[in-house]
């Protein structure tokens, strides 16, 4: 599957980058598969991890940024499920380019 360069989420384009790592900025002993940098309007991808898990990585990435955007209020544990079942539709109806 392909990663695109860019994807506009609410009208705002976010930058997909590809990198080593993704640390938190308050707790440097966290790392992430993935993580939005809302200020910089960015989604940071790990570069080692298989295409579909970035792309399963991308969809919880913009399922956080839809959730700041609108206020939802999800937590971690409702964005996780969110990211699973949006995969699995997309892939079982083949709508992912290969």
């Amino acid at each position: 599957m392909k990663i695109p360069k860019k994807v506009k989420v609410n009208g705002i384009y976010f930058k997909i980058e590809f990198v080593k790592e993704a640390l938190d900025d308050i707790n440097d002993h966290a790392t992430y598969i993935g993580r939005v940098l809302f200020k910089e309007h960015k989604i940071l991808l790990l570069n080692s991890y298989t295409p579909e898990r970035q792309f399963r990585t991308l969809l919880h990435e913009i399922i956080h940024i839809i959730d700041d955007d609108i206020k939802i209020g999800l937590e971690e544990d409702d964005i996780c499920r969110l990211e699973v079942g949006l995969y699995q539709v997309l892939k079982d109806n083949k709508l992912l380019k290969e």
